[in-house]
C-alpha cells in the first residue's frame, strides 16, 4: 500500500519551490500561490533547480551548454556507474 510522504519531506520540497521562486507564500497566509516562474517548470520534466537554468539558459543565449550539463545532471548515476562497475568486473575475473 502507498504511503504518504513524511511530512519533513514535504516541507522540504515547498522550501526548495520557495527558493527556486516557483511558488510565493503571502504573509499572513497559509496558501501557496504558483508564480509565473512556477508555471513554465511545471512544464519541464526536469528538477525545478535544472529547470530554471534551462529557463535562464534561453535569456542568457547560451542554450546549447546549459542543456548539456542540465542533461548530464539529471541522468541517473548508474548510467555512469555501471560502465566502471563493469569493467572492474571484468578486471577481476581474470
Amino acid at each position: 500500500t502507498p504511503q504518504p510522504p513524511k511530512h519533513s519531506a514535504v516541507e522540504g520540497a515547498l522550501l526548495s519551490l520557495v527558493q527556486v521562486g516557483a511558488i510565493s507564500i503571502p504573509a499572513g497566509d497559509s496558501c501557496e500561490e504558483l508564480t509565473a516562474l512556477g508555471s513554465q517548470l511545471a512544464k519541464l520534466p526536469v528538477d525545478c533547480r535544472l529547470g530554471k537554468m534551462l529557463l535562464w539558459s534561453v535569456w542568457l543565449r547560451c542554450v546549447d551548454r546549459i542543456t548539456t550539463v542540465v542533461a548530464a545532471l539529471s541522468a541517473s548515476q548508474s548510467l555512469f556507474l555501471s560502465t566502471l562497475r563493469d569493467a572492474n568486473v571484468a578486471k577481476a575475473k581474470q
